[in-house]
């Protein structure tokens, strides 16, 4: 009788390892995962589409870290950053399966005066058309104006035709930028 019991004993085992394993697999698996990275944060934003509307965004080679809290960016300051990474094993629906956290800034410079970039410069805020739709460039003056209220943005007499392209006729241009301070960028 014990010879009869012991091969379905063995298999019995065997299914129940084997489900055991499988479990812990699962729960392995189903965990955040969280590294420590070194991440360089571009001198300048970029301007991406987010859910329903443009946003500005931070920008890096080296990852797509939008928003870091607790993080003050300015313009024409390069950084290098320690993060920690967490990638979520149950992320949110409508949100991102990363999370950043700032642990430190390792290095802040000044790029040079000549540092110039590309940015999209675009009027509507909202994606799509319609009769909701709101301006992304606020007035100042007859040569500035604030864009997506992070950033002055100036251009010369030369560039007045292009601006005009912009704000009356909603035409998405990829921009060259210099950065003239903390506050405020010129369009090239």
């Amino acid at each position: 009788m014990a010879v009869i019991f012991a091969p379905i004993f063995v298999l019995f085992s065997l299914f129940t390892l084997d489900s055991f394993t499988e479990k812990a697999v699962k729960q392995a698996n189903n965990q955040d995962k969280s590294r420590i990275i070194e991440v360089t944060i571009n001198p300048y934003k970029s301007v991406t589409n987010g859910a329903f509307s443009k946003v500005m965004v931070l920008s890096s080679p080296d990852c797509w870290v939008e928003y870091l809290n607790g993080f003050d960016f300015k313009w024409g300051h390069q950084y290098l950053l320690r993060l920690k990474e967490t990638t979520l094993a149950q992320p949110p629906m409508d949100g991102s399966s990363v999370e950043f956290e700032l642990l430190k800034v390792l290095s802040d410079s000044l790029v040079p005066a000549d540092y110039s970039f590309t940015m999209w410069l675009s009027r509507d805020l909202y994606l799509g058309p319609g009769d909701e739709q709101e301006s992304n460039l606020s007035y100042i003056n007859d040569s500035t104006y604030r864009y997506m209220d992070q950033v002055n943005l100036i251009f010369g007499t030369d560039k007045k035709e292009i601006m005009d392209q912009v704000l009356q006729n909603n035409k998405e241009i990829k921009g060259h930028f210099t950065i003239v301070n903390e506050h405020t960028i010129r369009l090239k």
